[in-house]
């Protein structure tokens, strides 16, 4: 009895390992479309606001010797459901690409 409790609890512990990811709702993005194109790492910031119009809401990040990070938010669909989309941009180049929920 002492072994099966063992095994299960390994089992256990390797299955929230394993499914922890997937209760962030959040996860990377290679590349997203909005309406007016694709967006894709490396583009700049004034590229993505032209293709896909003003975001909901924009955050700069600076500091005294690191280059200055910013963050565009945007919602492209109007159900309640949809993600968010946050591209973070270091230095006016598009870095980061999230989805959130």
């Amino acid at each position: 009895m002492g072994v099966i409790s063992v095994k299960y609890l390994l089992t256990l512990v390797l299955a929230t390992i394993v499914c922890l990811p997937l209760l962030a709702m959040e996860r990377d993005r290679s590349s997203v479309r909005c309406d007016g194109g694709h967006i894709r790492h490396g583009m700049d910031k004034y590229q993505v606001i032209s293709r896909c119009g003003d975001p909901r809401a924009q955050e700069t990040i600076s500091g005294d010797d690191q280059p200055k990070v910013d963050k565009l938010v945007y919602k492209f669909k109007r159900s309640p459901s949809a993600p968010l989309i946050i591209f973070t941009f270091r230095g006016g180049k598009l870095i980061n690409i999230k989805e959130s929920r």
